[in-house]
C-alpha cells in the first residue's frame, strides 16, 4: 500500500499512511490517493478512512506500487 499526495511525496506503511489520514484536515488531504494492490483487513480500515476523507483509492497491480516506491530508501 502506498499513499501519494501534492508534490508526489509518498508515505508508505498501514502506521504510517492511518496516522497521516488521521492527522490532517479534508483540505489538506485534497491532493492525496491511495494506491494499493491487495485488500486485507487492515488495508480495508485504512481505504474506509480515506474514503470518509474524500482520498480516492485505486486498486492497481503490485508492480505499479513497486514502481512508485523504487526511488525511496530502504532504511
Amino acid at each position: 500500500m502506498s499513499f501519494e499526495c501534492f508534490m508526489q511525496k509518498v508515505i508508505t506503511g498501514f502506521h504510517s499512511i492511518e496516522e497521516f489520514l488521521r492527522s490532517r484536515t479534508k483540505d489538506e488531504l485534497l491532493h492525496a490517493s491511495i494506491f494499493f494492490s491487495s485488500c486485507g483487513p487492515r488495508a480495508k480500515k485504512i481505504i474506509e478512512l480515506a474514503k470518509s476523507n474524500g482520498v480516492p483509492c485505486k486498486q492497481v497491480e503490485k508492480k505499479e506500487i513497486e514502481r512508485k516506491v523504487a526511488h525511496l530508501s530502504d532504511f
